[in-house]
């Protein structure tokens, strides 16, 4: 469809019609372009007489003069001004030179108008009109481009055809868009008419980013990649040792110069373990052990790293607590302590199992000493460890058993069969199992004898050959069953039932096929359950609603105040309106017994020679007394606290009857007594400590033992 050109000129009517269709229909008007200028003239200044085109619409194909009288056919054929026409009042064009119209007048052809310049008589409308920008110097048909319009002139030139391209309109015609074109498409992000890649404006039509693989401006590479493994990092910056990517053959690299660290300058990883010491290591000893003294970290060991130095450290976990198994030394906290005749035993919570003092009879382990802790250098670090994994010591007067595994192992004398029946030699330095056909609680020993408390409870006990066993067999007694607590003393072994009852047995009283006897309690409160027992050379004591009671012989005054009093239970007066507080864990042996209180104290009676009861402001007084309970003033109760230190808690106790030992509430050990074996693990030989003024309190050291 031709559309008119926007250009269109003021039509004027020429011949009094009263609109432009009334004109045309009575072809007695005409209209045009109204221009001042004026028209072409030809040769000699006349003005042209173009030929001209019969009707609307019509365009002439010759000079010849026409003869039309109008009507609905063809127009006149072409003419000139003054040539006779029969349509009178009819109007035609003459398109040559910018055209002009005529009007048959009175039988021949006049000219109405001339078309001025930039204009061309419309052969549709007989009308000057605008020739259509762009179309002024092409031919009819032709086509240019306006934008991304394709316009194409009509037959006058002032009409044209437009087309909206659907890609983009160059040289006069539609052509597919193509980056490059300069052109913005759908698809493209941009389009800046050129093939340039340094610019705002890629070749492909895409704004410039890192990884497209277009090498753009301010980007050194772009391999279309984020892999920083290569030769060109996600951030598009060339490989580089030292720019804080990993690339290529890189094994590391942490953007500093700094050689000290786990990465070098020349982008090699520090490895811990080759041998070589580089970076921030301290060592490196060509192995991943971390045992040694240079453990897979490359870090010189040291307490608090986490790792256990062989021949060092016996634990480290990590952390400057006191209060867990391991201390701020890296060594393992002490639980329980079990003394013999002559010689210490120290169970620590990681299971490890560590003893001092006499080993004439293999009785702290296979060591060739005689004695072990009366000397600095074998206490500490290099006091060795015997066994692992132990949940329970006791230690007889020459030999030693622990509980593992809910089986027991003995070692040390083995004279009274002690170490259990099948046990070959009067010694073993190593601990072999005692088969007592089927698995154990809980452990005691005393003197030559030991017992265990069995899962069904039963008590079995061995090693008693000159007390009526001359075999040392497994002795196993009627009365005592459903046994709950168990304690061994040199001459008693006693136990507390599901009932709360305490049962007694003495072999060197009785003969072993005897019953046990059952203790009486009747001083006892009936609601008052026993929650500690201990037995002693020829007494036993428990606690019970807050109140310590005994029975048994007085011989030593371990049984104070009362006199002897064989089987029944009696108060000692120790409860809870004492100043130090309720009793809370009892111990005894020999001709001592020993009681911790709730605030921390710890009281002692009994024998007091070689320094055993800690007192010697008080013994060494009256040496000849040799016993603290029976006069007025050295009675339990009476008695002042054992002075270990400022600020020294207790924890637990346990006695020989000729040393005493002291787990303090800051897992430290403190002992005191007879020490002619190195039993107190203080470093010496001394005969005895703290039977002499001013070596207690502070002055009394702990036990080198860790």
């Amino acid at each position: 469809m031709w559309i008119r050109n926007s250009y269109v000129a003021v039509t004027v009517a020429l011949l009094g019609c009263s609109s432009e269709s009334e004109c045309l229909e009575k072809k007695t008007c005409t209209t045009g372009s109204i221009d001042a200028a004026k028209p072409e003239t030809g040769e000699g200044g006349a003005p042209t007489e173009p030929v001209a085109s019969g009707g609307r619409g019509d365009v002439a194909s010759g000079g010849a003069p026409s003869s039309s009288k109008g009507g609905s056919g063809p127009g006149p054929t072409a003419t000139s001004v003054g040539a006779a026409c029969d349509g009178e009042g009819e109007r035609i064009c003459n398109t040559t030179g910018s055209g002009s119209i005529l009007e048959c007048v009175d039988g021949e052809w006049k000219r109405l108008e001339s078309c001025v310049r930039g204009s061309r008589c419309d052969t549709s409308q007989v009308r000057c009109a605008p020739i259509v920008p762009g179309c002024e110097r092409l031919a009819a048909g032709s086509s240019f481009c306006r934008a991304q319009t394709r316009v194409t002139c009509g037959p006058d030139l002032v009409t044209s055809e437009e087309e909206e391209c659907a890609g983009r309109c160059a040289g006069g015609n539609c052509v597919a868009a193509s980056c490059g074109d300069g052109v913005p498409q759908e698809e493209e992000v941009c389009d800046d008419g050129n093939t340039d890649d340094d610019d705002a404006c890629t070749s492909a039509c895409e704004l410039p980013a890192c990884g497209d693989g277009i090498v753009s401006a301010g980007e050194e590479c772009d391999d279309g990649n984020d892999d920083n493994s290569d030769g060109c990092t996600s951030d598009c910056v060339a490989a580089e040792c030292g720019n804080g990517v990993v690339e290529g053959e890189e094994e590391c690299d942490d953007g500093n110069d700094d050689e000290t660290d786990s990465c070098l300058n020349t982008c090699e990883a520090v490895v811990c373990g080759d041998g070589l010491i580089a970076g921030a290591e301290e060592c490196d000893d060509a192995n991943t052990d971390d045992d040694d003294a240079c453990p897979s970290t490359c870090k010189n060991a040291e307490c608090g790293d986490g790792f256990v130095w062989a021949g060092h450290e016996t634990c480290d976990d990590a952390n400057p607590a006191n209060d867990d198994e391991c201390t701020d030394r890296c060594t393992a906290e002490p639980v329980s302590l079990a003394l013999g005749g002559d010689h210490t035993c120290a169970l620590f919570q990681n299971g490890a199992l560590k003893c001092w003092g006499d080993n004439k009879y293999g009785q702290i382990g296979p060591y060739p000493d005689s004695a072990i802790g009366d000397d600095p250098a074998d206490l500490g670090k290099n006091l060795p460890i015997i066994l692992t994994g132990v949940t329970e010591v006791a230690a007889g007067a020459r030999h030693t058993c622990v509980l593992k595994d809910e089986a027991v192992q003995c070692w040390g004398d083995n004279t009274s069969k002690q170490l259990g029946p099948g046990a070959v030699g009067t010694s073993r330095a190593r601990p072999g199992t005692v088969e007592l056909g089927g698995s154990a609680e809980s452990i005691c020993a005393a003197g030559t004898w030991s017992a265990a408390l069995m899962s069904d409870g039963t008590v079995k006990i061995w090693g008693i050959e000159d007390r009526g066993n001359p075999e040392g067999d497994l002795a196993k007694f009627p009365g005592f069953a459903n046994i709950t607590r168990l304690a061994c003393g040199s001459n008693w072994i006693c136990g507390t039932d599901n009932s709360n009852q305490a049962i007694c047995l003495a072999p060197s009283l009785t003969s072993v096929e005897n019953h046990a006897e059952i203790v009486d309690r009747s001083a006892v409160p009936s609601d008052a359950a026993f929650e500690q027992l201990a037995v002693g050379y020829h007494a036993a004591c428990v606690i019970g609603d807050g109140t310590a009671y005994c029975c048994g012989s007085n011989f030593n005054g371990q049984l104070v105040p009362a006199e002897e009093t064989g089987l029944p239970l009696v108060s000692l007066g120790l409860n809870k309106s004492d100043p130090g507080g309720i009793p809370r864990i009892v111990d005894a042996e020999g001709g001592v017994t020993c009681f911790v209180l709730t605030n921390g104290e710890v009281r002692c009676w009994g024998s007091s020679y070689d320094g055993v009861l800690g007192q010697p402001e008080i013994t060494s007084a009256d040496p000849d007394a040799g016993y603290l309970g029976w006069a007025d003033g050295t009675l339990g109760w009476q008695l002042p606290a054992i002075k270990l230190g400022i600020g020294a808690r207790v924890k637990s106790v346990a006695t020989s009857g000729s040393h005493t030992c002291a787990l303090l509430e800051d897992n430290r050990v403190k002992c005191w007594g007879r020490n002619g074996s190195g039993q107190l693990g203080i470093g010496d030989a001394r005969f005895a400590v703290g039977d002499d003024p001013g070596e207690m309190d502070d002055a009394l050291p702990f036990a080198s033992i860790e």
